[in-house]
């Protein structure tokens, strides 16, 4: 056992929740994968076992002390991937579907590493289902990219007999903490902490009303819904963004504050966002807890134009990046007045999240073998919404996970539609001023609680 030292602030708070809530399946990092063809099962083990061992997160575990909880690394397991052959079940797929949903549920025991688990369940005589499933307080969704992306590479040397040797990690995860310890006593953490209080002092969280057509929650809930451009639509936005200075990513975060403010009628919104906090190379290729929550403000003003609401939003974003490793955590604390408390930072979460899925980026070439991912429907969702870009080429696509006790099916589905719709009118005329373009949004009569005849428009 090596590798012993405190939490980071963000882990440190998944650990109390986690206290408080055993197996809260909303902090599980989850997927699934269809494969069909010639596939490797050994290969795979091997890909899998080598990451595992490759990365200190991977093998953390974490425990109480006198001093706080603490956390701790173990040697490399082995047979991290469990296989199953279910082709003489009565419905394969179906039993296959179950033990990955089983294996991406199942809550975990902090003190008992590795917080990781995978299981390949072999359904027909060339298909598979494979389930990998990480607690969020060793990963985030940029780390999760990381071990897809070197299990594929491990994996295809392995079947094409060609010897991979990725380079070694230039920093673990434990390091990462210990140098942040030291950065939080520093000047620019301060400064930072400055930043941060202008920004939200006076800040009051969005919270969405819940709808008509929400349904009843007992206990933890959650749905998704998935919303794919057009290629054409994809290509526009991306060139769209482009000529602007900026990402698909920036586009459609601002198109996300006219649709929030569609809904609630707000003008000052602030949404939340994650930023990967990885300013130094060697946290480059890091598999960690990295990842910081950060809550942008902007406010929609009739009277400007989209791309007037773009550059305001590609500033804030860029003054913001500058400002992300100072964990959200130690702003909530100073902002309360420096009381610790369990949690605490989420009563200043805005109800909705704008995210990319940096997982969704990374694509397996496995030889011989087709990918398909899965995206689950069974989903446990803390927030009112949180929304993840995913760029999947050729196409952009949004995917909504949301709480059905706050926002009900149609309301989400009537937010991807005028999504699209926002979105063509803009990449026609984007420089329509905003009271414009959203008063002349077609609102379903049932979705939104202020009178229709406002019609959105901004007051």
């Amino acid at each position: 056992m090596t590798g012993t030292g405190p939490l980071y602030p963000t882990q440190e708070r998944l650990w109390r929740l986690d206290q408080r809530q055993p197996g809260r399946q909303d902090f599980l990092v989850a997927g699934l994968v269809r494969l069909s063809g010639d596939v490797d099962e050994a290969a795979l083990q091997y890909a899998l076992e080598t990451v595992v061992a490759r990365h200190e997160s991977l093998r953390t575990g974490f425990r109480s002390t006198a001093d706080g909880p603490h956390r701790f690394v173990v040697d490399p397991p082995v047979r991290v991937l469990r296989r199953f052959d279910v082709r003489d079940a009565p419905s394969p797929y179906q039993r296959a579907l179950d033990i990955g949903e089983e294996h991406c549920t199942r809550p975990f025991d902090l003190s008992d590493p590795p917080l990781l688990r995978a299981a390949l369940a072999r359904y027909g005589d060339t298909e598979r289902l494979l389930a990998l499933v990480m607690h969020h307080i060793i990963t985030d969704g940029f780390s999760s990219g990381i071990v897809l992306r070197e299990m594929s590479e491990l994996y295809r040397g392995r079947v094409i007999g060609q010897r991979v040797t990725l380079p070694e990690p230039t920093a673990q995860y434990g390091e990462f903490v210990d140098r942040q310890y030291a950065w939080f006593s520093g000047e620019e953490a301060r400064q930072d902490l400055r930043y941060w209080l202008g920004e939200l002092r006076g800040h009051r969280p969005l919270r969405l009303r819940p709808s008509a057509r929400a349904v009843p929650a007992d206990g933890p809930c959650g749905d998704a819904y998935n919303l794919t451009f057009p290629q054409e639509l994809s290509e526009r936005t991306r060139l769209f963004a482009r000529e602007q200075g900026c990402t698909p990513y920036l586009v459609l975060l601002a198109v996300m504050y006219l649709l929030v403010h569609l809904y609630t009628g707000e003008r000052d919104i602030a949404l939340g966002s994650a930023m990967a906090n990885r300013g130094r190379t060697e946290y480059e290729d890091m598999v960690g807890y990295l990842r910081n929550i950060v809550v942008l403000r902007e406010t929609v003003h009739g009277d400007r134009s989209f791309t007037q609401l773009l550059a305001a939003i590609r500033a804030h974003v860029l003054s913001a990046y500058d400002h992300q490793a100072l964990p959200f955590d130690h702003v909530v604390r100073a902002l309360d007045g420096g009381r610790p408390q369990d949690g605490g930072e989420e009563l200043l979460y805005p109800d909705v999240l704008f995210c990319t899925d940096s997982s969704a980026a990374v694509r397996w070439d496995l030889p011989g073998t087709a990918v398909e991912r899965i995206d689950r429907r069974r989903v446990v969702s803390k927030r009112a919404m949180t929304v993840f870009l995913q760029e999947r080429d050729p196409h952009l696509a949004l995917r909504f996970v949301h709480r059905p006790d706050v926002l009900g099916a149609d309301d989400v589905l009537a937010l991807g539609e005028i999504c699209q719709a926002l979105i063509r009118r803009i990449l026609t005329a984007p420089e329509t001023k905003l009271n414009v373009l959203v008063g002349e949004a077609e609102l379903p009569t049932w979705w939104h609680p202020r009178p229709v005849g406002q019609k959105g428009a901004p007051v």
